[in-house]
């Protein structure tokens, strides 16, 4: 059984703070002392659980919020007290637990087709579908998804599909459709449409250009934003 108080501190790392006060689970204790312990911040100092702890098992759970500064979730705690003279505020004794934990980044891939299939030849009046999906991996976004599609010489934008399939979009070119913060893993698609024109030459082509953070940019250095052509 414990005979002093157990300080609790657990420097939170970059991007990751308390979402509530930590909770004790086993034990005899009377627990964790509520009132010294924070709610929010960036440490859980000066948790502690109380004078009197039975032998066992006492699990004492931290809730946190990761926000996208956080690159890694390791980090140390440091117990000091509770009548062991080996545990006290120096750091990197056997009664500080190490835990490392991984963030998981989220990834988007986009890729665009259009029906007709580019290289098929059309005629002035004709129209072209064009749809654009973006590939959520490894977790939520943490910043809005953008894909800004620009249409070219010889092509009228003429709507957005009836399902944009999470998207948000304007209805004029250049083309602006969004996914918010929070997007979860999956594969979201949306369609529009555009007319060709009396203006288009040779070929009408047109080009999305995402953006919304390091991961859309590092796609596009790896498959290359190709054009959209349609011979007349």
């Amino acid at each position: 059984m414990t005979t002093a108080p157990l300080l609790i501190t657990d420097a939170l790392p970059t991007g990751i703070t308390l979402s509530g006060a930590p909770t004790v689970t086993g034990g005899t204790s009377t627990g964790v002392t509520p009132a010294s312990c924070p709610a929010s911040g960036s440490t859980t100092a000066p948790c502690q659980i109380n004078t009197g702890a039975s032998v066992g098992t006492i699990i004492v759970r931290v809730p946190v919020n990761v926000a996208a500064s956080a690159t890694n979730g390791n980090n140390t705690a440091n117990l000091d007290g509770g009548g062991d003279p080996a545990c006290t505020a120096a750091t990197g004794q056997a009664c500080d637990p190490t835990v490392p934990v991984p963030v998981t980044t989220p990834v988007v891939t986009v890729a665009k087709t259009a029906s007709p299939a580019a290289g098929t030849p059309v005629a002035v009046g004709q129209t072209i579908t064009y749809t654009l999906t973006s590939t959520v991996t490894n977790a939520a976004t943490t910043t809005v998804s953008t894909l800004t599609d620009t249409l070219g010489t010889g092509l009228a934008f003429g709507a957005i599909g009836a399902n944009p399939g999470g998207y948000t979009c304007n209805a004029v070119s250049p083309i602006v459709c969004t996914l918010p913060i929070g997007t979860v893993p999956c594969t979201y698609s949306v369609s529009y449409t555009a007319t060709v024109t009396a203006a288009a030459t040779t070929s009408v082509s047109n080009s999305v250009v995402p953006t919304g953070g390091p991961t859309c940019h590092n796609l596009y250095r790896h498959q290359p934003s190709q054009p959209d052509h349609h011979s007349r």
